[in-house]
C-alpha cells in the first residue's frame, strides 16, 4: 500500500486533499493529512470525516510567522514518517528537505488525470 502524506494549509487545498484521500481509498492509497490551525481549514476536512493531525498556526507578523514555521516543523517531524508520497501545494514548513520519504523508485501511480510520483532522494537535472 502506499502511504502519501498531503499538507493543507488552506481550506482549498483541504478540499483537495478531502477528494484525494477519498478516490484513493477506493485504490488502494493510505493518505496522512496534515493541517495548521488557519481559517476554514479543519472545518472542510471535518465535511468529509476525514482523519487528520492538525499541527501548529498561522503567524500574523513576518516574525511570528517565521516562529510559527520552525516551531511547526519541529513538530512535523514527530508525526510524519515512513511516506511514500509527499503532496504539497507551497507549504514552506514541508518543503524545507528535512521531512524526505525514504529512497524508492520512479514508478508512477495515478488515478484518472492525477498522477502522483514517488519521490526519491536524488536530484533531478
Amino acid at each position: 500500500m502506499i502511504k502519501v502524506w498531503f499538507d493543507a494549509l488552506t481550506a482549498k487545498q483541504a478540499r483537495i486533499a478531502a477528494v484525494l484521500s477519498v478516490v484513493g481509498r477506493d485504490e488502494g492509497v493510505e493518505f496522512l493529512i496534515t493541517c495548521r490551525r488557519y481559517d476554514y481549514i479543519e472545518e472542510v476536512l471535518d465535511m468529509y470525516n476525514l482523519r487528520y493531525v492538525c499541527i501548529g498556526q498561522h503567524g500574523e507578523s513576518a516574525r511570528d510567522k517565521l516562529v510559527r514555521g520552525i516551531e511547526r516543523q519541529l513538530a512535523l517531524l514527530d508525526v510524519v514518517r515512513g511516506f511514500d508520497v509527499h503532496v504539497s501545494l507551497t507549504s514552506p514548513d514541508a518543503i524545507k528537505g528535512c521531512l524526505r520519504p525514504r529512497q524508492t523508485n520512479n514508478r508512477p501511480y495515478g488515478h484518472g488525470s492525477l498522477i502522483l510520483r514517488k519521490q526519491t532522494n536524488t536530484p533531478t537535472g
